[in-house]
């Protein structure tokens, strides 16, 4: 059985979301001091690295030099990057629990409560249900009754290091490839809000729901719930989520205010 101490949070930025990326580290250090971080840097210099270092004396970092044809190819080649460093970090880091977290993610609470849910150790997988408010215009502090939709999303993805963890990322990098990006058109990625790249990164996305599908019998799933990776910014959350999907990005500043 794992030990709750090792954990390492996994993240990935290139120059656009650096910023975001270096308030997630810094949240990181604050309020989840328990967990290591490994951060891959995209098309960026080590000194970006080293500055996360300053910040947070328990992070490793890479460097990746990738030579993108258009934006579309970028975001589908950082979402499908996920199942190589799962399963690389398995490879060398066999004993530790492995948190995906997006960089445009921030840890605005102690995490006790997250360790807690660890600690039981009742799960090979957990994820994030995806779910729509059905009021949306109302402000984040309602109470808004909530749909699931079908399948998961990223934001948050923890893998246990059990034989179940270990074979959801074996049989999750077999149908991810890291150069499928490549198959993006040029042409298409420069369409401004595409539909047909937006369908294209939905369905990297929803990798994750497919393997565990044809995985159902072997794998242990857990629900992360919302307060652990909260797209829609309640006050009572740990983990605000993709800022990029909420027209409250004003909160996320004055949470980034407080870090500074």
């Amino acid at each position: 059985m794992s030990k709750v101490s090792n954990i390492t949070l996994i993240s990935l930025a290139d120059k656009e979301y650096y910023n975001m990326l270096k308030y997630l580290v810094k949240s990181s250090a604050k309020f989840f001091p328990q967990a290591k971080m490994y951060v891959t840097l995209v098309n960026m210099s080590p000194k970006y690295g080293n500055k996360l270092v300053k910040i947070h004396p328990n992070l490793e970092y890479k460097v990746e030099p990738v030579n993108f044809a258009c934006d579309a190819q970028k975001r589908c080649y950082c979402t499908n990057r996920r199942a190589d460093l799962f399963y690389n970090l398995r490879k060398s880091r066999p004993n530790d629990i492995l948190m995906w977290i997006d960089a445009d993610c921030i840890i605005r609470k102690d995490c006790s409560g997250l360790l807690q849910l660890i600690k039981k150790n009742d799960f090979d997988l957990c994820v994030r249900e995806d779910n729509v408010p059905k009021y949306p215009n109302k402000p984040p502090t309602a109470i808004n009754k909530k749909k699931p939709v079908k399948g998961f999303l990223g934001g948050a993805i923890i893998i246990n290091a059990t034989l179940g963890g270990t074979r959801f990322i074996q049989e999750y990098r077999k149908v991810v490839s890291q150069k499928s990006h490549l198959k993006i058109d040029r042409r298409i990625g420069t369409v401004k809000e595409n539909k047909e790249v937006f369908k294209i990164w939905m369905l990297n996305q929803k990798q994750i729901y497919g393997v565990y599908k044809r995985n159902i019998k072997f794998i242990r799933l857990k629900m992360l719930p919302e307060k652990f990776c909260d797209t829609w910014f309640y006050d009572d959350s740990v983990i605000w989520a993709a800022i990029w999907n909420n027209k409250y990005e004003y909160r996320f500043e004055n949470e980034y205010e407080k870090l500074k």
